[in-house]
């Protein structure tokens, strides 16, 4: 169990915060097909990164946690679907 007073809990809060905003903009329509990827800055940390994304899974979003190696980087990334949105495709069945 995570209690306030964690630090990493306390920073993950402040990433919701940040993703939270990213998520209420609009959707485009591939977006909502395919999930929006949202870039995390690695000086968060891995840490933090897993608890943000069990959070957002404990609130019923499909959340995928990427890692994309480029040279000798890393760039982290969550990707967000809401599951209770239809797909681009099932709009026009």
């Amino acid at each position: 169990m995570i209690f306030s007073g964690n630090t990493s809990y306390d920073k993950s809060s402040e990433l919701i915060e940040s993703i939270n905003k990213i998520l209420s903009d609009k959707w485009s329509h591939r977006q909502i097909a395919e999930g929006k990827k949202v870039e995390i800055p690695h000086q968060w940390g891995e840490d933090v990164i897993g608890i943000t994304a069990s959070r957002y899974k404990r609130e019923g979003w499909i959340v995928t946690r990427i890692v994309q190696v480029t040279g000798s980087q890393r760039g982290y990334f969550l990707k967000f679907r809401n599951p209770k949105w239809k797909t681009y495709d099932d709009q026009f069945r």
